[in-house]
């Protein structure tokens, strides 16, 4: 895609460096944030339905709930603008963890894209912690949060749905 940009003269030679990280890292995130919401989507589908209970049911919209208003706080808030408040976006880990531990992958998938896109809409809007000077650095930093959260909650999924095999077995 960009030696097609540069062929085509869309950009410079010298942002070309720049131009390829950013056309990376969009692909990268497309694979580990938006790949395993669709591919647990379509196993869902081919498999039995799994019972949820009212109780289940309730503890998701909780989760979603609470999500939001906490994604909110944190990407939404210009008091947390700027790129020293990175920390702050950590906090969003209690959830991926409850998400992946109660719900598995479709869970862990479902927050890590929840969040993404709350912290896309925040850093666009110029407030939350990957809102900086420069589009290059929010958009590492973005990656970099949204590469840890996701692969943290899969990985939890997988592990915990592995146990719950073992113990079955």
């Amino acid at each position: 895609g960009t030696l097609g940009l540069l062929a085509g003269e869309e950009i410079s030679f010298a942002d070309f460096g720049w131009t390829w990280l950013a056309w990376w890292l969009g692909d990268g995130m497309g694979v580990i944030v938006i790949s395993p919401v669709l591919l647990t989507g379509f196993a869902m589908t081919r498999t039995v339905p799994l019972f949820f209970s009212a109780t289940k049911a309730l503890e998701a919209l909780i989760l979603v709930v609470a999500l939001t208003v906490a994604g909110q706080t944190i990407f939404g808030n210009p008091k947390f603008a700027g790129l020293d408040y990175f920390p702050a976006s950590l906090s969003i880990f209690p959830f991926v963890i409850w998400s992946a531990l109660r719900f598995g992958t479709i869970g862990a998938a479902g927050v890590a894209l929840i969040i993404s896109l709350l912290a896309i809409n925040g850093t666009v809007q110029g407030v939350g912690p990957f809102a900086g000077n420069s589009s290059m650095n929010s958009l590492i930093l973005w990656c970099l949060f949204a590469d840890l959260m996701s692969i943290t909650g899969l990985i939890l999924a997988a592990v915990d749905s592995g146990r719950k095999k073992a113990v079955a077995a």
